[in-house]
């Protein structure tokens, strides 16, 4: 039985993977996030707020006098999937792992360390990489949506002036996935690169010898059969002309 992370980066695939890929697959017990045909939700309440609390905002002593019920919780779900002959991994897929979104997120090496602390070192940890300037702008597309009303400049401005303090010091590749590799081996740190796996032009997943390219590279990860679906950009982004739009607005 395979143990696995998916820590993101955002705007990587992860909401179309989560939802068309490890939450469907018949050989993989997905704990979240994408169950129940959902972006947001976990298998259970309870799993939810482990990641989303204890694990992402409490502090080390809120979080450690919790570990032995947190760990309970998770061995519970681990000898589920065990005990399943159908089911070959298990794991959890988050963006809030790799990334703090809130000025409340705990550091992203402590999460890390929460993380090595639940599931063990035997872990395969999956982490999907972007050119930074092109994740950087995608985030400003999104926040604009959300209702950001301010120029791509002033937002860089922002995240320059205050760099300390923003998720940009989380786009620091090399730190993470050296941290990863100290946490849990350099054997089960699996890196893949966005651009590698996506057609440019179209922005989607190449398909070579009839196989979508990225899911066939984490079903050989998982030690998982190829699984053909109908892997969908879950959340399109919006053109130029409607976030001048929106920023108008």
């Amino acid at each position: 039985m395979k143990k696995y992370i998916h820590i993101g980066y955002p705007k990587n695939f992860s909401t179309s993977l989560q939802r068309s890929f490890f939450a469907v697959h018949p050989e993989i017990f997905h704990l979240g996030i994408g169950c129940h045909e959902s972006n947001i939700k976990y298998i259970t309440p309870e799993i939810s707020s482990i990641i989303e609390m204890y694990i992402r905002y409490s502090n080390n002593s809120i979080f450690y006098d919790e570990l032995t019920r947190i760990k309970a919780t998770f061995n519970d779900f681990f000898e589920q999937a065990r005990l399943d002959p159908q089911k070959k991994a298990i794991g959890i897929s988050a963006e809030i792992l790799s990334i703090g979104f809130a000025s409340q997120d705990v550091d992203t090496f402590e999460k890390a360390n929460r993380l090595k602390e639940i599931f063990g070192k035997e872990t395969e940890i999956i982490i999907i990489l972007r050119n930074q300037m092109t994740l950087i702008k995608s985030f400003y597309s999104e926040l604009v949506r959300l209702g950001y009303p301010y120029s791509y400049e002033r937002y860089i401005e922002f995240m320059y002036k205050f760099h300390v303090s923003t998720f940009i010091s989380d786009l620091r590749y090399d730190k993470t996935i050296q941290h990863y590799e100290k946490l849990f081996g350099k054997d089960n740190i699996n890196v893949i690169l966005s651009e590698e796996v996506k057609d440019t032009n179209s922005k989607k997943i190449i398909i070579k010898d009839g196989k979508n390219t990225l899911i066939n590279e984490l079903c050989n990860i998982l030690n998982i059969s190829y699984l053909p679906s109908d892997f969908g950009h879950l959340n399109q982004a919006l053109t130029n002309q409607e976030l001048a739009i929106k920023r108008e607005l």
